[in-house]
């Protein structure tokens, strides 16, 4: 590689850090020498910058020769522009380039030894809070040591981007750590076995290390479990598993269980009766079960006589008569001290959670004791709903623990009766988090359709809890007013396995064959529901997939452009280089963000984008949450809405669902998945594609099975 100092004198071309643009490299009298054309990754690197840059020549057959560099270092700035260049540059956060002009005026050349030493002297400078001057000394102190671990990886094939991932991931102790053990790189979000290793071949590890088989085993075990929602590997699927990752001749299985009996002396894996457990995982399913036990050990008490008459009371005054199936439901959540109840849609689930709440607050009342009603739900959007059809406050299952960032325990709840909906949705992590924030003796209903799609995170907590053989009362009958929606009966339909679905007054298919037909015809069912005085809030495109021309990625592109258009009064940002966020566009949370209150699958709209000295920022209004700022580096924590994963929709309810159903999605077609996308419409459903696909997908009921033991160690005494 050939070294060069110098600035970046202009940018040609930019998408996400990836640049093309003219370099100006300099002699030691600070003469421009050379002008390079340069391609490479740069992390907010704009024009007027200095740096040394390494790279390789290459000739491009349209733009000539040119310099794709593999690293680049921020010298530590000494000159006065060059400090003001440096603090101003978006790197320091907080400090825009009026900020960092007063700091550099002020201390001249001794600005940055007062922020990395005595930061409470940038106090002095005018604006600057004995707050801020406290952040802007440790953005400094972080900034300098960022670009020391940019530089290390970037010959590695590291963007700069994802380098500041790993920084914020690993810290200051990033380079010896990784120097040590390369694979430590997998712990952080976005990097998998795959790309990890191929950094530490590159820095001479051999392929038999320890550090190598180690880190195939606890990743293949956490992929198991964040992919495929398993809680446990047996090991011989570990083994191969492993094996396929690892791909070097020399290794045998003895290699493998020497290093995984090292994982379990480390105490990273857990080993029991032939499964192989990473141990945050062993330990939620134990202490889960434990707890569910201590619930079940709560004797039930014998129903009151008032009950019956309160029954009858509330079916009298509603109106309701309630199906015999609902009228147990509400004796036992009276009675027992843990219920789940199921039903498909159009089964009174809501109608029987209301019941439930009004008997048992009316049955408190005459007994003269206290009751705490608490309704919560895994999303705002099901805890919204939970809301309007109980006439209840409800609130996420996140907010109603009060779970924090890198915290496991919850906040205690007090409650006489916590009911739940959208049951299925919650994974093991969050419903051990739930069940020991309630105490035994607390009534607790779990609501839930078995059929849905399982969770996206581990377990398979609802199904668990059946098999386990816990109070349950399961809803069949299909109300009168539901039994007349096209949408409800064909749910059911595609529950049972039947392929000859009813169509024609709110439930639609269109048939195309070409995928980009497909795609077409959504973007018409789209525009015409729009066109009769709809809003997008309304309508929603669910989609199997992320990839291919009728996944997320590419239906969201579609459905930006023709629906919310550039124009001259609508901010732009991009994410990366398939997406940008404009004013107006749909967005979804992909994380749980608990210090803005937005959680994994909340939906919002672009309210604005602002552009301020630091960068932009992105202003989402969230239902819940209200008005809520992403500066660039936390853009990766929303993606385009307009259309979504049926994953995704999981716990939400829109008046009109759009899905194409096509064999390109093969490898997710499935029962429990168009059945999940089919129950989110509340009033009408269109489907495009093809008949084969749609059949395919309700003859598959071969449901993944998870591996988990949630429901054996509930049956088990060995816990009592």
């Amino acid at each position: 590689m050939e070294r060069f100092s110098g600035y970046l004198e202009k940018v040609f071309f930019q998408q996400d850090d990836w640049l093309a643009g003219l370099f100006c490299a300099l002699d030691e009298q600070g003469e421009v020498t050379q002008v390079i054309k340069v391609t490479g990754s740069f992390y907010k690197v704009t024009p007027g910058d200095q740096l040394t840059i390494w790279g390789t020549w290459q000739t491009h057959r349209q733009y000539g020769e040119q310099l794709a560099v593999e690293r680049y270092e921020r010298p530590v700035p000494t000159s006065l522009e060059a400090l003001k260049s440096y603090l101003g540059s978006g790197l320091v956060k907080g400090v825009g380039p009026v900020t960092a002009g007063r700091i550099v005026d002020h201390f001249g050349e001794a600005t940055l030894a007062v922020a990395m030493h005595e930061p409470h002297r940038l106090a002095e400078v005018r604006g600057i809070s004995p707050e801020k001057a406290g952040e802007i000394g440790r953005a400094v102190e972080e900034t300098l040591a960022f670009q020391q671990v940019v530089s290390f990886l970037l010959p590695y094939g590291v963007t700069a981007r994802m380098a500041l991932r790993i920084f914020r991931q690993l810290g200051s102790a990033t380079i010896d750590r990784v120097r040590e053990n390369p694979y430590v790189l997998t712990e952080v979000d976005l990097i998998g076995f795959a790309r990890a290793d191929a950094i530490a071949r590159a820095m001479g590890l051999a392929g038999e290390s320890p550090y190598r088989i180690r880190a195939a085993l606890t990743y293949v075990l956490k992929e198991a479990a964040e992919r495929d929602g398993h809680c446990f590997l047996p090991p011989e699927e570990l083994a191969a598993r492993a094996l396929e990752k690892l791909n070097t001749s020399g290794l045998a299985l003895e290699d493998l269980q020497r290093e995984l009996n090292a994982l379990v002396e480390m105490g990273q894996v857990v080993m029991e009766e032939g499964r192989a457990y990473l141990a945050y995982y062993h330990f939620l399913e134990e202490r889960a079960a434990r707890r569910v036990k201590e619930f079940l050990a709560v004797p039930a008490g014998p129903a009151p006589r008032s009950l019956a008459e309160l029954l009858d009371a509330y079916q009298a005054e509603s109106g309701i008569t309630l199906a015999a199936a609902q009228q147990e439901a509400v004796s036992r959540v009276c009675t027992e001290g843990f219920l789940v109840l199921t039903g498909g849609p159009g089964t009174g689930k809501t109608q029987t959670i209301r019941a439930a709440i009004e008997v048992f607050s009316r049955l408190r009342q005459i007994q003269g004791m206290e009751c705490r009603i608490r309704l919560a739900a895994p999303t705002g959007r099901a805890s919204r709903r939970m809301a309007e059809v109980t006439g209840f406050e409800a609130m996420t299952l996140h907010r109603l623990l009060g779970l924090k960032p890198g915290e496991h325990a919850a906040q205690e709840v007090k409650a006489d009766l916590l009911v739940v909906d959208e049951f299925s949705m919650v994974d093991l992590p969050l419903f051990e988090s739930l069940i020991h924030a309630v105490e035994p003796g607390t009534k607790v209903l779990l609501v839930g359709d078995a059929d849905q799609l399982p969770s996206v995170g581990p377990g398979n907590v609802l199904k668990d809890l059946l098999a386990a053989g816990v109070a349950a009362v399961h809803l069949t009958e299909i109300f009168r007013q539901a039994a007349e929606s096209q949408v409800v009966l064909n749910a059911h339909r595609i529950n049972r396995g039947e392929v000859n679905l009813e169509a024609g007054r709110d439930f639609f298919f269109i048939q195309e064959e070409q995928p980009e037909a497909m795609a077409g015809a959504v973007l018409r069912v789209v525009e015409r529901y729009l066109q009769s005085g709809g809003s997008l809030e309304e309508i929603q495109v669910l989609t199997p997939m992320k990839k291919g021309p009728l996944g997320t990625v590419a239906l969201n592109a579609l459905l930006q452009e023709r629906f919310n258009p550039p124009a001259p009064d609508k901010g732009e940002v991009p994410r990366d280089r398939w997406t940008l966020f404009r004013t107006g566009d749909k967005v979804i949370q992909l994380t749980n963000d608990y210090l803005k209150e937005v959680f994994n699958g909340d939906i919002g709209r672009v309210r604005e984008v602002r552009r301020e000295e630091e960068g932009p920022v992105l202003v989402v209004d969230f239902p819940d949450a209200g008005a809520v700022e992403y500066t660039e580096d936390e853009l990766e924590a929303l993606n385009l809405a307009h259309a979504i994963t049926v994953h995704k929709s999981q716990g939400s309810e829109y008046r009109v669902v759009v899905m194409p159903v096509t064999t390109q999605h093969y490898v997710m077609l499935a029962r429990n998945l168009i059945y999940t996308a089919i129950t989110r419409a509340r009033e009408k459903v269109v489907l495009v594609g093809t008949r084969r696909a749609l059949g395919i997908a309700i003859r598959n009921n071969r449901v993944m099975k998870r591996c988990t033991s949630l429901a054996e160690r509930i049956g088990s005494t060995d816990l009592l």
